[in-house]
């Protein structure tokens, strides 16, 4: 085999791997984190407001990660109003999960119902007519 031969081949091949490359990853699924984050960067000092807020006031939320389950206790001193949970997975947005928590101030979620891999996990609340935000990261 010759010298022009041998570089026909391997070109050949080299383009192969490349069209192999770019038939692979245009099949592969990309998630936003979020659909609107233009808007959500407009927001962003409300947001920073919110978490200061939380930081600033006496409710101490406590997150326990069990074996099975996520528990999320509120304080029973405090009046909590308005309390949502989100659950998001940053590389799948179908496996997002929020709550709403009324009524209780223990809230218990199964670990069977959410796939293995890292969460966060925001719980926004109002106490005193303040809104307050508190962010976790879960690792399942």
């Amino acid at each position: 085999m010759n010298w022009g031969k041998g570089i026909i081949v391997a070109l050949s091949l080299f383009v192969g791997f490349i069209l192999f490359l770019v038939i692979t990853l245009m099949r592969q699924d990309v998630d936003l984190v979020s659909e609107d984050y233009y808007k959500q960067e407009i927001d962003y000092e409300a947001r920073i407001q919110k978490e200061q807020n939380g930081l600033n006031n006496a409710a101490k939320i406590k997150i326990v990660n069990q074996k099975s389950f996520i528990i999320i206790q509120l304080p029973d001193s405090i009046d909590l109003t308005n309390v949502l949970i989100n659950l998001k997975r940053p590389n799948d947005e179908k496996l997002d999960k929020s709550f709403k928590i009324e009524g209780t101030k223990t809230f218990m979620l199964p670990k069977a119902s959410l796939e293995k891999g890292k969460y966060d996990l925001t719980i926004e609340y109002t106490i005193n007519g303040e809104e307050c935000l508190m962010k976790k990261a879960i690792t399942l």
